[in-house]
């Protein structure tokens, strides 16, 4: 078995970051997200650019993840997807983005947003179904589906501030 795990952005300690906190706002908790391959493989897209996959790590402070486990040639074939979508630059879409949340702006055009790349590559690897309409994904949408069909993440609870009861 390999192994995928999807990377989850939560803004909650970013301070810079203003459209990271209204997307988190409008879908909370989170804003962004990557699949990580083995190796520290990661492919994504970002606000304005292309499908990139380059080497990184993740920060365990500002990243939530959830781990998940495929045959060998459902890893490759999500590993081909990946690749084959950063080596044609398929680029940003903005409007595909706003469409995840207000359907009407959903289009035919070329490319693609973070959750929506996500998305098609766990489809590819047959790790979420092959009829979820991955153009409706946001960040913290495809996080509840992951965790809803797989289980377990690394996600960490809001600090809870216990309640002091004076006798």
């Amino acid at each position: 078995m390999q192994r995928i795990t999807v990377q989850f952005y939560n803004p909650r300690g970013d301070n810079e970051g203003v459209m990271n906190r209204v997307v988190s706002y409008l879908d909370p908790p989170y804003c962004h997200c990557e699949v990580e391959f083995r190796d520290t493989l990661a492919c994504a897209i970002y606000w304005g650019g292309t499908v990139h996959m380059k080497n990184r790590t993740f920060n365990a402070a500002n990243y939530d993840s959830i781990e998940l486990k495929c045959p060998q040639h459902d890893y490759d074939r999500a590993l081909l997807l990946a690749r084959s979508k950063s080596a044609d630059g398929e680029g940003f879409n903005l409007r595909h983005m706003l469409g995840s949340k207000v359907p009407a702006l959903r289009a035919e055009a070329q490319g693609t947003f973070c959750s929506k790349l996500c998305a098609d590559v766990l489809v590819a690897a047959n790790l979420l179904p092959h009829d979820v309409s991955t153009a409706e994904m946001t960040p913290s949408g495809l996080f509840q589906r992951l965790t809803a069909l797989h289980g377990t993440s690394t996600a960490q609870p809001e600090a809870i501030v216990a309640l002091d009861f004076m006798a």
